[in-house]
């Protein structure tokens, strides 16, 4: 995917990876706290059900993410 069509010679390759995990594990991720404190990244993980991520940020490649996996979901095996 090219998020800048001829203002950007950047591309994103877009992933899916499907893994089934319990109410638990889940839980502990919710806050978990990420990034390279060491590059002043501080980065809290927020854990939003997939059909309302849209409605959390307008991050191009969240939304281009969403889109793909929409229309390719029927193809991808467990």
């Amino acid at each position: 995917m090219y998020p800048s069509a001829g203002g950007s010679d950047e591309f994103l390759r877009l992933f899916v990876c499907i893994k089934e995990m319990t109410d638990g594990q889940i839980d502990e991720l919710q806050g978990k706290l990420t990034g390279l404190r060491e590059q002043g990244e501080n980065i809290t993980l927020k854990l939003v059900e997939l059909e309302n991520a849209w409605r959390y940020s307008p991050d191009a490649k969240l939304l281009s993410s969403l889109t793909l996996y929409q229309a390719l979901k029927s193809n991808i095996t467990k």
